[in-house]
């Protein structure tokens, strides 16, 4: 009795091997669950809506008496859209020049790191600086990730 058990549990897992064989190849009637044709690839990915370029780390010296009194640094973000991203990447040396010109003027009187609404002011100064540089409609928005006194 367990000679033939064992046949039959032979015969039908050969049985089982073969459908799915079949099926692998695209033959018998599990070819359809298991062959679904060839689809299109997905198209490309949309371009992303805006990019962020890293303006780098800027370091001002506050000079106070003919001599620097300290040094404010600030790593800066700016938020741009995707169609003027060639335009912003080819003002790059320009934009980050008079960046640090116009920091080393205005940052004087807003040296307070701790301050708010002095981070906002140099944030909105950078922002209208940059976009004063590569026109309107391409800078989406500006972040100061850090801004500290060394």
């Amino acid at each position: 009795m367990k000679r033939y058990l064992f046949l039959a549990l032979i015969v039908l897992l050969l049985g089982v091997a073969a459908l799915g064989a079949a099926g692998h190849f695209g033959k018998g009637p599990l070819a359809p669950l298991l062959h679904k044709g060839a689809t299109e690839p997905p198209p490309p990915p949309k371009p992303p809506p805006h990019r962020i370029v890293y303006l780098g780390e800027i370091i001002t010296p506050i000079v106070k008496n003919h001599a620097i009194e300290t040094q404010i640094a600030m790593d800066i973000d700016v938020d741009i859209f995707a169609e003027g991203f060639d335009k912003m990447n080819g003002l790059m040396p320009l934009i980050d020049h008079r960046v640090r010109m116009e920091l080393y003027d205005f940052l004087p009187n807003h040296s307070d790191t701790h301050s708010a609404a002095d981070r906002q002011a140099v944030r909105d100064r950078v922002q209208w600086i940059i976009e004063s540089t590569v026109g309107p409609g391409i800078v989406r928005d500006v972040t100061i990730r850090t801004f500290y006194a060394r």
